[in-house]
């Protein structure tokens, strides 16, 4: 894309603070986060172009609300970072310069969250992790994971992604060793403020590795958001770490999987199925999940040994 450095006629103010235009231009193409393609095709489709999209974003996004990609929402941002509005700033600016470094993180998968936690998360008013992590939705699944923990001697557990730890803060660990992994840093890091006593917490890529030991593995919630491949890579992840028990969220009711949706970054699985061909879970758990009206009653979290994958 070329570099534009100047506004039309038509655009004479950008809603930031004073920075000249092509500085903040060149601040957002070089962070990446802007996707033309996308922005094009949800905003600019059938206009008569006056403008660059990058331009179009910068003068009319922010007071919009226009998405600069998929992921990158500037409302949401603003309800949870309203400083950035008092100051008048752009906010996919306010984000690059407060909370993006781009050299530090170290997929398209962890830009991906990153953006998604500080827009507020998957909604839901209770969890950043969204309506799945309430105490509501996890009322069937809390007690019976406490049984799958007796039943199995379960003394360390390792919960990646832990998200913010709504429900699971919720639990008994009592004799058990907790150690929640997130790929989003910054979600880690206030983690360790308010639950650090008792809990431990890394920064962690399940598709990346290494894991550190533990006796069980929750991958909850986590495959869902995944591609084919992300999850071929974390599955051998799992299988070259020191991990006994496996424990991942599938749709029992679900005839074929699909790959990744890009916009909405979700669908449900059936890890059963191909092209994961696992066999049939130790234990499975039914979540009596009430979300969509009762649309996914079969979500389950299934156990599996490691050395059944």
């Amino acid at each position: 894309m070329t570099m534009p450095t100047s506004l039309p006629l038509d655009c004479e103010e950008l809603p930031i603070y004073p920075m000249p235009t092509a500085n903040q231009l060149r601040m957002v193409e070089e962070s990446g986060l802007f996707d033309e393609t996308w922005y094009r095709r949800c905003y600019l489709m059938g206009r008569t172009a006056t403008m660059p999209p990058l331009v179009h974003y910068m003068q009319f996004g922010p007071r919009k609300g226009y998405q600069p990609n998929r992921h990158f929402m500037p409302l949401n941002y603003l309800r949870f970072h309203p400083e950035a509005l008092t100051q008048n700033i752009n906010p996919l600016l306010h984000y690059i310069q407060n909370f993006r470094q781009v050299t530090e993180l170290s997929s398209q998968t962890d830009i991906d969250f990153h953006q998604i936690y500080h827009c507020g998360g998957f909604g839901g008013n209770e969890s950043c992790s969204g309506t799945g992590s309430s105490l509501r939705q996890t009322a069937t699944l809390r007690p019976e994971l406490q049984k799958i923990f007796l039943k199995y001697t379960i003394k360390s557990v390792l919960d990646v992604p832990c998200g913010d730890c709504n429900w699971i803060s919720a639990m008994d660990f009592t004799g058990i060793t907790y150690t929640g992994g997130d790929i989003v840093e910054d979600l880690i890091e206030n983690n360790k403020i308010k639950l650090g006593r008792g809990f431990s917490f890394l920064v962690l890529d399940l598709c990346r590795g290494p894991l550190p030991a533990a006796d069980m593995l929750l991958t909850r919630d986590c495959f869902v958001h995944l591609s084919f491949e992300e999850i071929f890579k974390a599955l051998a992840t799992i299988k070259n770490s020191d991990i006994n028990y496996f424990a991942a969220t599938t749709f029992t009711n679900c005839t074929k999987n699909y790959d990744l949706d890009q916009i909405t970054r979700w669908r449900p699985l059936n890890l059963c199925l191909p092209p994961f061909n696992l066999p049939a879970p130790s234990d499975l758990i039914n979540e009596n999940c009430t979300e969509n009206a009762g649309q996914y009653q079969d979500k389950c979290l299934a156990i599996w040994e490691v050395t059944q994958l």
